[in-house]
């Protein structure tokens, strides 16, 4: 009995550990992580997920998808759960986030939706990966702008020398005369 106890124990142990290992996994994604039922309603939410909405874990669990999110991004999640029932990727996706400073942030996010299934292949649910790509979103926008302000620059300069070189013949007549 003795042995069996500390065999038990040793696997309860491991166990354990393995428990540990997959929610400090979970945990340090720097995606936001959200597994609902088929009700939508919340079943695990990580720490990136905390901070993208704007709610804590403990109020999160066990609520509904429409209570946490803005209605046009749970909309959107329907939809495309009903077009791909096998999972899809949504690109460039505005999110109502967290609010900070006094002033709720406008974040834009792509969104993976995959299927939540059990050992036995039944479907319990929906993964749910959000990954912030508005400082991104910004860096590409400022970009373009640089890009479009270098090609109003190499225009003016065309421009002005395309101006320049009848004025200097103008001038050197002028001058000889």
């Amino acid at each position: 009995n003795a042995r069996l106890y500390s065999q038990l124990q040793s696997k309860a142990n491991e166990i354990e550990r393995l428990r540990q290992f997959s929610d400090s996994v979970v945990e340090s994604l720097t995606d936001g992580l959200v597994v609902v039922d088929l009700d939508d309603r919340v079943l695990r939410w990580n720490r990136r997920a905390e901070l993208l909405a704007g709610v804590d874990r403990g109020r999160a669990l066990g609520r509904r998808l429409g209570a946490l999110f803005s209605r046009p991004f749970v909309d959107t999640l329907v939809a495309a759960r009903r077009e791909s029932p096998q999972g899809t990727s949504l690109y460039r996706v505005p999110l109502a986030g967290a609010v900070q400073d006094g002033e709720k942030r406008h974040l834009l996010v792509n969104t993976a939706v995959a299927p939540f299934q059990t050992p036995e292949g039944t479907q319990a649910g929906w993964i749910i990966v959000i990954e912030d790509i508005t400082d991104r979103a910004n860096l590409e926008e400022q970009l373009r702008l640089s890009e479009k302000m270098a090609a109003i620059g190499l225009l003016a300069a065309g421009v002005a020398h395309e101006v320049n070189t009848p004025l200097t013949g103008i001038s050197s007549f002028t001058q000889m005369l």
